[in-house]
């Protein structure tokens, strides 16, 4: 509306930024403070921009979401600028730990801030790429500690070791995972880590692929079930015993869910 009048898109930034309310705003008043921001970084005044962005990451936000997208823009303003380690000091202050983590719901989002599961992934991301090997690690580390990493965070932290070539930890990784999520969030966990340790391993630790094959139908729901069975079954014929394969089938046409049970018996009669 005021493209061609930059004065005038000054005046209405500095009125909206100035005059809303955080706590009855619609929308996201982040946004907002953002788009102040990038005015100025369009306009190659960067010293102005990042003084929004530092006033923005004072704003009582209705929503914690809102505080970390800020974070997060503030972070990708200054990748952009090249400037890498002040980039890397200000997702490391964004995601200060309290030492008291008993933190009430209410409480304003700039003490809640740190559990942002979006802050601590953007962390991750910055640490691999310009980071070390141990800073990275004790990013992955705490954000397990922090109980906020997600079954794809869990898929990048192993895959993340396993390229440095530290497979044992990469499967660690994924076990602990595994302890944190319940099915079918933990599926595709369970599926990459049993892909993973039998292309590493191969038949050489047979009775451990089988514990993790049995944990994993364990724990899976009937649905659920089905393709570690079949996983299973094909694996104890490429490494293990035929009579062994006849009992996973066994096993599995009495303990899948019905659906699947045709299935099943079909691919056992092979």
């Amino acid at each position: 509306m005021f493209d061609n009048d930059p004065q005038r898109k000054l005046e209405e930034y500095t009125r909206g930024c100035t005059t809303v309310d955080p706590q009855r705003a619609t929308g996201k008043l982040n946004t907002l403070w953002v788009s102040f921001a990038r005015f100025w970084e369009e306009n190659e005044q960067y010293d102005d921009a990042r003084k929004v962005f530092e006033k923005a990451l004072n704003v009582n936000y209705k929503k914690v979401e809102e505080l970390a997208a800020v974070w997060c823009d503030y972070v990708e303003f200054e990748l952009r600028r090249q400037n890498y380690d002040r980039a890397r000091e200000l997702i490391q202050r964004a995601t200060v730990v309290p030492k008291n983590r008993a933190i009430p719901r209410d409480a304003p989002v700039s003490k809640r801030v740190y559990k942002s599961v979006r802050l601590w992934a953007l962390y991750a991301d910055l640490e691999e790429n310009l980071g070390t090997f141990m800073t990275t690690k004790a990013v992955y580390e705490k954000i397990i500690d922090l109980k906020l990493i997600t079954p794809q965070m869990t898929i990048n932290y192993a895959h993340w070791l396993e390229e440095h070539n530290h497979f044992e930890e990469s499967f660690k990784a994924y076990e602990r995972g595994i302890a944190l999520f319940q099915f079918p969030h933990v599926t595709e966990l369970w599926i990459t880590y049993l892909t993973k340790f039998m292309r590493r391993y191969g038949g050489t630790k047979l009775e451990r692929l089988r514990d993790l094959f049995e944990q994993a139908i364990e724990s899976a729901p009937a649905k659920e079930s089905t393709l570690f069975y079949l996983m299973y079954a094909d694996a104890e014929e490429k490494y293990g015993l035929a009579r062994h394969v006849l009992h996973i089938f066994d096993r599995a046409t009495r303990h899948v869910h019905a659906d699947d049970r045709p299935f099943v018996s079909s691919r056992a009669r092979r």
